[in-house]
């Protein structure tokens, strides 16, 4: 399989590698779409202090499950699924307090941008979800950095009425924009980018 692989900032290769073969509590993803998170940009161009070169790239992605592994049954060859880009312990002080992403031994998920994408098993317990028919491959792999705006707006106790500064105008600042606006929020969005405010 092709599969772009992170060795430093603005050091991508495009490799070809054996597809990963899951073992216990793992699945294997045929992406079939990846998106670049702000994320990426930012580790392609400067690096990320928490993860340790070489590995895969990529982590916004939905496809079809291609094989599992042992014990994995709530997944099966051919179902088409997205995968968010971590998973908590439900161990460490942070998550017994509620705040799993604070979470201070996430697993990491890393391979949206290769043919076949190995799932960790604990991603897949808690955070692989199903797509259904009617959900476009696209939309579905927008789950996680979507899921992140709703949290967000949930949290903030936004009523009828209010008015919400939302800053910046990118897509997660979109997100926030429309699920304020949802809420019966006035919104005032900014952006350094003229093009995006005149989006």
């Amino acid at each position: 399989m092709k599969t772009a692989q992170y060795y430093a900032p603005e050091d991508v290769r495009i490799e070809n590698k054996p597809i990963p073969i899951p073992q216990k509590g793992e699945i294997v993803i045929h992406n079939k779409i990846a998106l670049t998170c702000g994320t990426d940009v930012k580790m392609y161009m400067r690096g990320y202090p928490l993860f340790t070169p070489p590995h895969p790239f990529g982590h916004e992605a939905a496809g079809i499950v291609d094989s599992v592994g042992a014990g994995v049954v709530s997944f099966k060859p051919g179902d088409r699924v997205v995968a968010h880009n971590s998973a908590p312990c439900n161990n460490c002080y942070y998550c017994k307090q509620g705040q799993q992403s604070m979470c201070e031994n996430l697993t990491f998920n890393f391979g949206a941008f290769s043919e076949y994408q190995l799932i960790p098993a604990p991603i897949v317990k808690q955070n692989v979800f199903h797509i259904p028919n009617a959900v476009d491959f696209r939309d579905a792999a927008l789950t996680e950095p979507f899921s992140c705006a709703v949290y967000g707006i949930s949290e903030i106790g936004i009523e009828t009425g209010d008015t919400v500064i939302v800053n910046g105008a990118g897509p997660i600042g979109l997100m926030f924009i429309r699920l304020a606006c949802l809420r019966g929020a006035r919104v005032i969005a900014t952006d350094l980018s003229e093009i995006r405010l005149a989006l």
